[in-house]
């Protein structure tokens, strides 16, 4: 009985005709060209993003470690806190690269990003073939570069993009090391180095070993299928070989990772990855048109932004492959019943072979299933779109690309009609990209509302690239409207980028006074994600008239009666209600209840002392508005707002009286971290607490408040 049989699984090739390969690499190699041209030639366009000032930062630091032997420790103690957490090899390279000074650091730094991601993308062409077999990699590549989030990522996002390619990249040299029943040492040693590097970008990277003990395991499972059994002399080599990746890898991140060198690799890659698993940022944000807290985001966030971000045709073939490997799931299962009914070793030989042909297509399917999963179910915090699982876009892309051929047979029967769609769509998401260069990365599919009315359903730009694109057309309008405005009075700006107010100077191109007071800015640029002038007045005015309203201003205060019409018109509405209240002359009880003060005090005084009272905030409750809490009975209450913030002791208790209506007596220590703060409440104060605590901004930040759990 014969063994060798397919089922329906795609397998790992060795060899393809030669034409065929030269079909999807030449046309895989010219789509790469023209997403290289046009990326050099736009890389300027891009604004700079938050992540983006503290890691042009870090990088020269970290640099600098080496350069003094090991003596310069400025990335551990001057650089914005967990940064040294991050690998920085992408950001010494850059640094090194900026130190030429070929052009403006922000483009050189985009460029840089962009070619590491491209190079990552690229990686898909050799993926695809020895996963998924022909067209699958191109496929792949043409996704991904239509993929708005994604494209637009590759130019701004310092973090994300180096590790998607170094994930990329390992998953390679996996998928090349595995295409044997026994893997040569060659391909060994290069794999080593490749998950290293992934290692060394960012903690996750450590799942690439998970990625390559399951291939292994599907190489013994061939072999198994080959020989009818293991040898002890087999495991021995597949174990030696995975532990010399283990080796490699580990070398290498030590090599490019300052962090594991200061002290034991081990208990500082620990420390580091307890840190992302636990990462202390709350905040409030929209999903789907709801409100949700990072640390309480819903089991199907991850899938729910795939569905609402990638493009259209992806999530077809998505659907595709998925019902494809179903039912090669469902054929797989009874065919091996079948054999195992009439013969059990050859049933469990046959599977056992077709899953060991099958390992380049399971593997990309643990690069997609393993992170997503894990993240799923560790209820992890996670935040800025999918940002942080931008690697497994490029795994998914693969994946799409096989339903793409699992179709080809139905388009080869109306190929004209086919290629007129296809062309078609394609056309369509130039153009869309096209429209919303630079800011292609906001982009969001059709199930979402399209990027237009996506806007109020999620957070789109958190990167607040388009900061700088509205700085770049106020600055053309102002040298329109004022050729010599800036030499003869530079105007003060606020442009609010959250944390980075204070260090926008390499987004300028004109003389700007850089301001972070809100009233004192002549110019105010929101982001979506900071709103740091609502509620102030606005006058608009024309470009030329701005000299004129700052000297104005300078003599007297400029009169803004909207606040005074809107409280004359509060004021008539109530008085409006309490005469049609009287007019009903249902006050018979409050006037028995008000007539012993009336006596005392006149009527109208009485009145106006009930109006007094009604303005003013409830206390939270009897006991807690006159009685402290013993220091083993506070509540400690989670407020998203510290250090980081530039807000002080001072800011929270002031938030606590004046919006919450809590007496001094209620509040005891208030323990102010990086990023948020911990504040000890009368216990019978919390729950209102964090009710009126949320939503109140503090030094421009809207907050969130929550109940402490165990910080």
């Amino acid at each position: 009985m014969s063994i060798d049989s397919a089922y329906a699984l795609p397998h790992v090739t060795t060899r393809a005709p030669s034409r065929a390969v030269a079909a999807d690499v030449v046309a895989g190699i010219a789509l790469l060209a023209i997403a290289l041209v046009i990326g050099l030639a736009t890389a300027a366009d891009y604004g700079l993003t938050v992540d983006e000032f503290n890691t042009d930062d870090y990088g020269p630091k970290a640099l600098a470690w080496y350069t003094s032997g090991f003596k310069d420790r400025s990335h551990f103690e001057t650089v914005e806190f967990s940064l040294w957490y991050y690998g920085p090899w992408f950001h010494m390279l850059t640094a090194y690269v900026q130190s030429f000074d070929f052009a403006d650091r922000v483009t050189v730094r985009h460029v840089m990003t962009f070619l590491v991601g491209l190079a990552g993308v690229a990686a898909l062409l050799p993926i695809g073939r020895l996963a998924a077999g022909r067209w699958a990699g191109l496929t792949a590549i043409a996704l991904c570069l239509m993929t708005g989030y994604l494209y637009g990522n590759l130019f701004f996002a310092p973090i994300d993009v180096p590790f998607l390619a170094a994930m990329t990249w390992a998953t390679l040299a996996i998928l090349v090391m595995t295409r044997d029943a026994l893997p040569s040492w060659r391909a060994t040693f290069v794999t080593g180095a490749l998950t290293g590097m992934a290692i060394a970008s960012r903690t996750g990277g450590i799942i690439t070993h998970a990625y390559l003990l399951g291939a292994l395991m599907l190489c013994a499972a061939q072999f198994f299928a080959d020989h009818g059994r293991l040898t002890p002399r087999y495991l021995a080599q597949i174990g030696s070989r995975y532990g010399t990746v283990v080796v490699v890898a580990w070398i290498v991140a030590i090599a490019l990772w300052p962090w594991l060198q200061i002290g034991n690799p081990f208990t500082q890659f620990r420390i580091a990855l307890v840190h992302f698993a636990n990462m202390p940022m709350v905040f409030e944000f929209s999903h789907w048109g709801e409100r949700i807290m990072t640390d309480a985001l819903p089991l199907t966030y991850i899938p729910a932004q795939l569905l609402a971000r990638l493009p259209g045709a992806f999530l077809i073939l998505l659907a595709v492959v998925f019902g494809y490997g179903v039912a090669s799931t469902i054929v797989l299962a009874r065919k091996t019943a079948a054999k195992w009914r009439l013969d059990r070793d050859a049933g469990l030989r046959a599977a056992a072979l077709t899953l060991g042909r099958a390992r380049g297509i399971l593997v990309v399917c643990a690069a997609v299933v393993l992170p997503l999963g894990f993240l799923i179910l560790q209820r992890a915090t996670i935040y800025d779109g999918i940002r942080h699982v931008l690697f497994v876009i490029p795994m998914l892309a693969i994946l799409a690309g096989v339903g793409l051929t699992a179709v080809l047979p139905l388009l080869r029967r109306a190929p004209v009609a086919a290629a007129i769609a296809a062309g078609a769509y394609v056309g369509s998401i130039v153009v869309t990209l096209a429209a919303l260069h630079p800011l292609e990365y906001v982009a969001m599919n059709a199930l979402a509302g399209g990027t237009r009315g996506a806007y109020d359903k999620f957070e789109l730009d958190y990167w607040s690239v388009a900061a700088t694109e509205a700085l770049r057309r106020l600055e053309r309008r102002l040298d329109y409207d004022l050729p010599n405005g800036f030499a003869e009075a530079p105007p003060s700006i606020l442009i609010c980028i959250p944390w980075r107010e204070w260090m926008v100077e390499p987004m300028l191109k004109r003389p700007w006074i850089i301001e972070t007071d809100p009233d004192k800015a002549d110019f105010i640029i929101e982001t979506q994600r900071s709103r740091c002038a609502a509620g102030k007045p606005v006058v608009l005015i024309a470009s030329s008239q701005l000299s004129y309203l700052k000297s104005i201003a300078a003599l007297t205060p400029l009169p803004l009666p909207a606040g005074a019409d809107r409280a004359q018109d509060r004021a008539e509405l109530l008085r409006a209600r309490i005469s049609e209240h009287l007019e009903r002359g249902n006050v018979d009880a409050e006037l028995i209840t008000l007539e012993p003060l009336f006596e005392r005090w006149d009527p109208a005084e009485v009145a106006a002392a009930l109006l007094a009272l009604n303005r003013q905030p409830p206390t939270v409750t009897d006991d807690a508005a006159t009685v402290s809490a013993a220091p083993d009975q506070w509540v400690k209450v989670f407020v998203t707002v510290g250090k980081k913030d530039r807000a002080g002791p001072k800011d929270l208790v002031g938030a606590l009286i004046k919006e919450v209506g809590l007496e001094k007596a209620q509040i005891g220590r208030i323990d102010l971290r990086e990023n948020f703060a911990l504040v000890e409440v009368a216990p019978g104060a919390a729950d209102t607490v964090v009710r009126r605590l949320t939503g109140v901004t503090i030094k421009g930040r809207r907050v969130a408040a929550r109940l402490d759990r165990g910080t």
